[in-house]
């Protein structure tokens, strides 16, 4: 029996793709929506970047990473009260959840 032909992915234009400035701000902007969802989804507690909040705020932040020159993303994560929010009621994923949804 012959192999199927499958699709080549091209690495050297997808990491291109990647980082290029439209697509790093989508997924910026997409990693807010989902930290607003989570924090609409518990008890409303504020949405911030990485560096902005004080030592004893609670809230979700959100962290832009730059990993390598070839792969970088976002982080959204619960951070003082709104970490045992999201134990206990999973407020990130019902935010990933609804903004998948649209």
């Amino acid at each position: 029996m012959a192999r199927p032909k499958g699709i080549k992915f091209n690495l050297k234009g997808m990491q291109e793709l990647r980082n290029l400035p439209e697509v790093r701000a989508f997924v910026g902007e997409l990693a807010h929506q989902v930290a607003e969802e989570a924090s609409n989804a518990g008890a409303g507690l504020h949405v911030f970047d990485e560096g902005a909040a004080d030592d004893d705020d609670s809230g979700y932040q959100v962290t832009d990473l730059v990993l390598q020159g070839n792969r970088s993303g976002f982080s959204v994560m619960a951070v003082g009260a709104a970490h045992q929010e999201n134990r206990e009621k999973s407020t990130l994923l019902k935010g990933v959840s609804r903004v998948a949804s649209g």
